[in-house]
């Protein structure tokens, strides 16, 4: 069998997982490098690490400050295309003194 047929029937984890896995199963694994995938690079992704305090004085008024996070929702199909969704940004707000919390999708990334 081939390497990558194997990673993907294996679900497409570490090489040395995968070849003990197969050699339980007697499966015969011919050799060859294994091709990076997209989805074990996703994955695999780390987000940067931020900043959860803030040195600035807590708003003690609703309105005084309020945080925004915008997001673009994506869903892979099994031959790497992205399913087609009519709204996919996510805007998340959130009022920093009553930590009141609006979350919407929208068709476009807007306020």
């Amino acid at each position: 069998m081939n390497i990558q047929k194997a990673h993907r029937l294996l679900g497409h984890g570490c090489k040395d997982s995968m070849r003990r896995t197969a050699k339980q199963l007697e499966w015969e694994i011919f050799r060859g490098k294994m091709k990076p995938y997209l989805h074990c690079a996703k994955a695999k992704a780390r987000q940067k690490n931020v900043c959860k305090e803030s040195e600035a004085p807590k708003a003690k008024a609703p309105g005084k400050r309020i945080y925004l996070d915008l997001s673009k929702v994506t869903v892979a199909k099994d031959n790497g295309s992205e399913f087609e969704l009519k709204k996919k940004n996510w805007k998340s707000i959130v009022d920093e003194a009553s930590q009141k919390k609006w979350c919407d999708f929208t068709e476009k990334p807007r306020m």
